[in-house]
């Protein structure tokens, strides 16, 4: 998982607001495989960002210990 997840929400497409960040603490070694992050508004919106912050490399634990570590965006939810 990445270290954190930042959401941010815009009428312009210019001026962002933060709407909130979810931090992921702990080595994650019993971390289920996947993860929701969600976050809600009620600020007026027609333009969604996420910032992700990610390990950069692997933790001991990982049969891949020290190799750089990636995120996967599986699907993306706006109603």
């Amino acid at each position: 998982h990445p270290v954190s997840v930042s959401c941010a929400v815009s009428d312009d497409g210019k001026s962002y607001k933060s709407i909130g960040t979810t931090k992921v603490d702990g080595d994650q070694r019993n971390e289920a495989v996947t993860r929701s992050f969600t976050f809600s508004s009620s600020i007026s919106s027609r333009f969604v960002k996420f910032n992700i912050k990610g390990t950069k490399k692997n933790p001991r634990w990982h049969p891949s210990a020290g190799g750089k570590s990636w995120v996967f965006i599986d699907e993306v939810v706006v109603r």
